[in-house]
C-alpha cells in the first residue's frame, strides 16, 4: 500500500486522472468543475481547481475565492493593533489605522495633535491593550535651554491649551 489505500499503480491513476479506476486521460480537454471552462491541467482539473485539491483536498467554487481582510489585525513588525476604518483621518492607503489612536480620540471627544507633539502612551506598556483606561494622552514637546521667562510663557500656553481635559 503506498498512499490512500491504493497501490502503485492505482495511487498514480487517481492522481492523475482523480480516479483509480480510469485508464485515459480526459478527452475533454477542459476542467471538471461545473461552470469553470478553464483548461485542463491533471486529474480533470484546471490549475486553480487543482491547487485548490492539493491544499484543501476539495475544488471549492468554479470562481475565484478573494480572501477579505480582516478588520482588526495586529501587527507582528510592531506589536500595534490596527483596525479597518478607512474614512479615518490618519487611515493609511489600505484603510487600517492604529486602534489606540482612535480610542483615546473618542476618550477626549477630538483629534489627536500630532504637530503639537501629542503622543499615545499605554499606561501598562502592554501595546494591543486599548482600553480607554489604560491610554493617557502625552505630550512631549518643550524647550531647550530656554530664559525663564520664555519658560513661564510656555507653560501658561500649555495649561490654556489643556485646562479642559485636567
Amino acid at each position: 500500500m503506498i498512499a490512500r489505500g491504493y497501490c502503485r499503480k492505482h495511487y498514480q491513476r487517481f492522481r492523475k486522472h482523480g480516479d483509480a479506476a480510469v485508464t485515459r486521460r480526459p478527452r475533454d480537454r477542459v476542467c471538471s468543475v461545473d461552470g469553470c471552462g478553464g483548461k485542463h491541467e491533471s486529474i480533470g482539473y484546471c490549475q486553480r481547481h487543482l491547487s485548490r485539491v492539493r491544499r484543501h483536498g476539495a475544488p471549492g467554487p468554479a470562481e475565484p475565492m478573494r480572501r477579505r481582510r480582516p478588520d482588526r489585525t495586529v501587527s507582528p513588525r510592531d506589536g500595534y493593533v490596527r483596525v479597518r476604518m478607512p474614512d479615518h483621518h490618519r487611515a493609511d492607503k489600505s484603510g487600517m489605522v492604529l486602534e489606540h489612536v482612535v480610542v483615546l480620540e473618542q476618550k477626549l471627544g477630538r483629534h489627536i495633535r500630532w504637530d503639537l507633539g501629542e503622543q499615545v502612551h499605554h499606561v501598562n506598556g502592554v501595546k494591543d491593550d486599548n482600553r480607554p483606561e489604560n491610554l493617557e494622552l502625552w505630550v512631549t514637546s518643550q524647550p531647550r535651554g530656554q530664559r525663564p521667562a520664555d519658560l513661564v510663557e510656555w507653560a501658561r500656553e500649555i495649561l490654556t491649551r489643556y485646562e479642559s481635559e485636567v
